[in-house]
């Protein structure tokens, strides 16, 4: 699967690009991080905005 502005590429008529209708592709995050590090300030909050982030992208895509 490639996206839309892939047919933008030189194929010289040997790859045909088909649109795909009614179709949801998803893909899991990890954050981590070293257990015997010590996670700063700054590093806890960006972590909390993409917790955040990703409850309500979940919430607005049931």
């Amino acid at each position: 699967m490639l996206p839309e502005n892939a047919v933008m590429i030189p194929t010289d008529d040997n790859l045909c690009f088909l649109p795909i209708e009614r179709f949801t592709k998803t893909r899991e995050l990890y954050l981590q991080w070293h257990s015997k590090h010590t996670i700063s300030p700054a590093a806890t909050a960006f972590m909390e905005l993409v917790k955040d982030m990703a409850h309500r992208h979940a919430k607005c895509h049931r």
